[in-house]
């Protein structure tokens, strides 16, 4: 197939995140790009149960709908099979492209550069717990990316080159749940030598409705569907990092660790919201929370790993 070299494809996964959409669109709009560069948007519909519907904007939009919510992985590589840019953009729903700048930045790490792939950063501006804790989360993954973990970023702000992406397959669509997926297209980016870099100049805003309550059930659902299939294709990578500490699969101790985890995280929770909500839990200690929380649910996901 002929590539479009300079069109960009951008593509937004969608699952009942509708009100985030119209939003992020609008800034979309905005956006510059270099001289003679061109961007179209794929929206995928990811089986949403209100179907989504496009707002009369001045852009290339085309929806892509999907029958079934299948998870990240597959909309992302139907929304990326729909287009033929030279360039592809995934970003998402939630993801808000604040500064203006963001795409040209993105082609300017890759054209100028000299990148493959170009991972941009994730802030919140807000000023609550959950802004800060972001904040410190993003920090930490650029700390590890200068330090040679380059496959520290999410892929919810990325740009590649579609050749690069298609020559690894795109996401592996075996991840149909929450968690993984991102390493997962990251390392095999980097172990068929591609070159990542990172670029402050590509930051949007995330703005999610986090809660303690969601992070546990998330990392529970990653412990639960993807880390068997990540350890089993990653394994020294899986070894060296936290998700590693916390895996009880095939430990005698994963039949009762439920007995013990699923009451204590519940308790936990309780506690931390109530702190949270009236601003009564002091930053150190509810990041500590978070974290100990995060590690809690994973190895709970992982006694049922599939």
């Amino acid at each position: 197939m002929r590539f479009n070299e300079q069109v960009i494809d951008i593509v937004i996964p969608v699952y009942n995140d509708t009100h985030c959409l119209e939003n992020n669109l609008h800034k979309i709009v905005k956006e510059g790009l270099p001289k003679g560069w061109r961007m179209k948007l794929y929206i995928v519909d990811d089986g949403s149960e209100k179907p989504v519907v496009l707002p009369n904007l001045d852009l290339e939009m085309t929806l892509v709908r999907l029958t079934e919510n299948n998870g990240r992985s597959s909309a992302c590589n139907a929304g990326v099979e729909a287009g033929t840019g030279g360039l592809v953009y995934i970003i998402d729903v939630d993801c808000v492209l604040e500064k203006g700048n963001v795409i040209d930045s993105h082609i300017r790490t890759i054209k100028t550069d000299g990148a493959d792939i170009s991972c941009g950063p994730i802030y919140s501006s807000g000023n609550n717990f959950w802004s800060h804790y972001q904040n410190n989360v993003v920090k930490r993954r650029n700390i590890a990316f200068d330090n040679g973990d380059k496959a520290s970023h999410t892929t919810a702000n990325l740009m590649l080159k579609r050749k690069v992406y298609e020559a690894v397959g795109g996401f592996n669509e075996a991840y149909s749940q929450y968690g993984f997926e991102d390493k997962d297209l990251l390392l095999r980016l980097l172990q068929k030598g591609y070159n990542i870099k990172s670029n402050e100049a590509t930051a949007v805003e995330h703005k999610p409705d986090l809660s303690l309550n969601a992070i546990s059930k998330k990392m529970e659902m990653a412990g639960r569907y993807g880390s068997m299939l990540f350890k089993s294709r990653h394994a020294e990578y899986y070894a060296n990092g936290r998700f590693g500490s916390f895996d009880l699969a095939g430990l005698w101790v994963s039949c009762v660790a439920p007995l013990i985890l699923k009451p204590s995280l519940k308790i936990i929770v309780i506690g931390f919201d109530f702190l949270e909500k009236r601003k009564l839990m002091p930053y150190f200690l509810g990041s500590r929370v978070v974290k100990l929380v995060s590690g809690l649910g994973y190895a709970l996901g992982t006694c049922q790993a599939k």
